[in-house]
């Protein structure tokens, strides 16, 4: 088999730092998809992981686009800048989460679309006659294998601790919260800090999802892992260890998939998730769970 020969050969070491990077991103975003999907947040993972072209129009008239650090850097402050933005319009300015998200979308995709033009159009961002070193938009919407390196490994691996230990710490406000924000406010629960630390770790973990998997991936698993255990399971423990297992679960196999058939990883990976959430509805139908 062609996935195989890739752990077995001479691009193994390669193989097992693109498995590695892909799981710690699917580790972190399953933690936090089980939060997401039960307060409706499904949407802060299209709204951040938008940031991430203005991230990288900003970057490439910066002159930085080249540089897999400076992208990173750019980027997220971008992501991470946006879902701030999100938690203080939606809850300080009370305009709603879902305008929010749209106005910063709509906005984050304008400006990486102006920036575009003028690093390409009129140079900017680049010495004359360099050609442009941004990546191609296939790249930042389904991942590149290919770019997929040690930093992307260690990064991966390193926000997914800091997620696991977050929600660990953080369990008790973070649960009130989730299931009542009002009476967790009444019990002194600081509900604004919540929030915004939640939503900050979602764009950490959409920075580092894009760098590996890409836009699309990186949205799809703040919501399908959430959604597939919410689907199978109402314990809380059973939750939380199936969103993970899932997303981890899907990670693997889609990449299987990708080394397999020569097949964009993130694209791979969200039909996974979606075909899993797909066969919940067949196995577990909503009126045998009411029942």
């Amino acid at each position: 088999m062609r996935a195989l020969s890739y752990f077995t050969g001479a691009d193994a070491a390669w193989a097992w730092t693109v498995v590695l990077a892909a799981l710690g991103v699917s580790i972190a975003s399953g933690v936090l998809s089980v939060l997401v999907v039960s307060r409706k947040l499904a949407a802060i993972g299209q709204g951040v992981s938008h940031a991430a072209f203005a991230g990288l129009g900003l970057a490439a008239v910066l002159g930085v686009a080249g540089s897999g650090l400076g992208l990173t850097l750019v980027t997220g402050v971008c992501c991470v800048a946006t879902a701030i933005l999100v938690s203080w319009l939606g809850d300080r300015r009370g305009i709603g989460d879902d305008t929010a998200i749209g106005v910063l979308l709509v906005s984050s995709m304008a400006i990486g679309a102006v920036c575009l033009h003028a690093h390409t159009r009129f140079g900017v961002g680049r010495p004359d006659d360099v050609p442009s070193v941004v990546p191609g938009f296939e790249s930042i919407l389904f991942g590149s294998l290919v770019e997929v390196g040690p930093a992307e490994r260690n990064a991966s691996l390193g926000v997914a601790l800091l997620v696991a230990l977050l929600a660990w710490f953080a369990r008790r406000p973070l649960l009130s919260w989730a299931i009542d924000d009002v009476g967790a406010r009444a019990a002194g629960v600081p509900t604004a800090l919540v929030r915004t630390a939640l939503l900050a770790a979602i764009g950490v973990v959409v920075v580092v999802a894009v760098r590996v998997t890409g836009v699309v991936l990186a949205s799809a698993l703040l919501v399908l892992p959430g959604a597939i255990a919410l689907r199978v399971s109402e314990r809380l423990w059973a939750v939380a260890m199936l969103s993970v297992g899932s997303s981890a679960g899907a990670a693997l196999l889609g990449l299987f998939v990708s080394f397999e058939f020569d097949a964009p990883p993130g694209a791979s990976i969200v039909l996974v998730l979606a075909s899993m959430l797909g066969a919940t509805f067949v196995m577990t139908p909503r009126s045998a769970r009411e029942n």
